[in-house]
């Protein structure tokens, strides 16, 4: 199993300077170490609008078998005019991620984008990512389609699943090149980019009951700002065993990073 390239798209500012956040060793990162997976870490707040050929040198099919785009929380996708702390903007960090996914898709270097990664990875294949109106976090019920029947991240799978999720932002309208994996009703949940190694999943297969990131991340929400946050009015849902839960989100992840994805 060779070495995999894991960008790590988390930012927080501190005295005015921009830098990842913990999320990533709670979650990705940690997984990745669990099962003993040989990975480098990039971080993207040192990188932004990283020059073509300096990025071409990072995402390196002779060094990376594999690459794994995380989360953000607060670069907006979709806007590339907002400011990141005082000298950076959305634009400057999302076109460093549109080029790691051209460059993916060129050298045919299997991607999985998770949560904001899968939002670059639909935006990059020409759909529109927009603010859902609620937020959508915990345990959600996600159905599988006829697409990731045969697709290795998914595949036997039941369909619903559970799925751990955290975000407001989504795709609704998937564009013509991306074939759908799984879906509810507020938004895509899973896409391929049809002809490619390239995944995005909207959910977080990355959240695990090791650290409880998706529990303190539901008590804030829920119970500290929910007049303001606009949050779905679907009830959150409780698994009957959480960590059995937590195990079958994880295996797209765990699956990822033990085989090679199929291009369809």
């Amino acid at each position: 199993m060779g070495k995999i390239l894991v960008v790590d798209c988390s930012v927080s500012e501190r005295q005015g300077k921009l830098r990842p956040t913990i999320y990533p060793e709670l979650t990705v990162l940690h997984l990745a170490r669990l099962h003993r997976v040989d990975f480098d870490r990039f971080i993207l707040v040192d990188h932004p609008n990283l020059r073509n050929c300096a990025l071409g040198r990072v995402v390196d099919k002779r060094k990376y078998h594999k690459v794994v785009i995380s989360g953000s929380g607060p670069i907006d996708p979709a806007n590339d005019e907002q400011k990141i702390g005082q000298d950076v903007t959305s634009g400057e960090l999302n076109s460093t991620v549109l080029r790691i996914i051209e460059l993916c898709v060129e050298r045919g270097i299997p991607l999985l984008g998770i949560c904001y990664g899968h939002q670059m990875i639909c935006r990059s294949a020409g759909a529109r990512v927009e603010d859902l109106e609620t937020y959508e976090f915990g345990f959600v019920p996600v159905q599988l389609t006829q697409n990731s029947q045969e697709h290795p991240l998914f595949a036997g799978i039941d369909s619903p699943f559970l799925a751990a999720e955290h975000h407001n932002m989504g795709v609704r309208k998937p564009s013509g090149s991306l074939d759908v994996l799984a879906q509810n009703d507020r938004c895509v949940q899973a896409v391929q980019i049809r002809g490619t190694e390239v995944t995005g999943v909207q959910f977080h297969p990355d959240f695990n009951s090791g650290h409880g990131v998706l529990e303190d991340t539901v008590a804030y929400y829920y119970r500290r700002e929910a007049a303001s946050l606009r949050l779905s009015e679907a009830p959150l849902v409780e698994p009957p065993d959480k960590d059995e839960a937590y195990m079958m989100n994880n295996v797209p992840l765990l699956r990822f990073m033990r085989t090679t994805v199929g291009s369809s």
